[in-house]
């Protein structure tokens, strides 16, 4: 049976609670969704998450995050065991640097969605996703409330004709 899970705003996500988390099978193992929102230690959980096998059916992550390095984002970007499918970055203000490192990334083969709503990207972000070869599957990107240009806004929508650069809302999965 699939499973859902949502971490939220916990102070307590450190070394000790990502391993036990990764390592809690056979749980991990069936996870399908993990929405996590952390304001702290956010780089140990995503690193975690790159590189723990047990995650290798999860197809949904919703992030809403700060402060990710860029070599979190980078590990995470290029997990051997991710295989997400719909992969949501909400209010992460993480400017360019995710959009670079998603776009640079080989592990979205598989990925149909993808959310980057409110996170102060600029056209240097889109036209990195819109130049990257590494979203074959894509069907819908949500880049609202972001800060392109027409520029920006016409690669997206060039590249993703599905592209939802400009609308005012969007709403993250919801566990049922």
């Amino acid at each position: 049976t699939p499973h859902s899970l949502r971490v939220l705003n916990t102070p307590l996500w450190g070394p000790l609670d990502a391993e036990a988390f990764v390592n809690s099978a056979p749980f991990t193992r069936r996870l399908t969704t993990l929405l996590l929102s952390l304001e702290r230690e956010v780089d140990l959980p995503m690193l975690t998450l790159a590189k723990a096998p047990s995650l290798a059916k999860l197809d949904t992550l919703s992030l809403t995050a700060y402060q990710i390095s860029r070599p979190a984002l980078e590990v995470f970007s290029s997990s051997r065991h991710l295989r997400l499918e719909s992969l949501w970055f909400i209010d992460c203000e993480q400017g360019d640097r995710l959009a670079i490192a998603l776009a640079g990334g080989a592990s979205f083969g598989r990925l149909d969605l993808l959310d980057l709503t409110n996170n102060r990207l600029t056209d240097e972000g889109a036209l990195a996703l819109a130049n990257s070869p590494n979203f074959p599957r894509l069907k819908t990107l949500r880049a609202l409330q972001n800060d392109f240009t027409d520029r920006g806004h016409e690669a997206l929508r060039a590249r993703f004709p599905e592209a939802t650069t400009r609308s005012k809302s969007t709403r993250p999965p919801r566990l049922t």
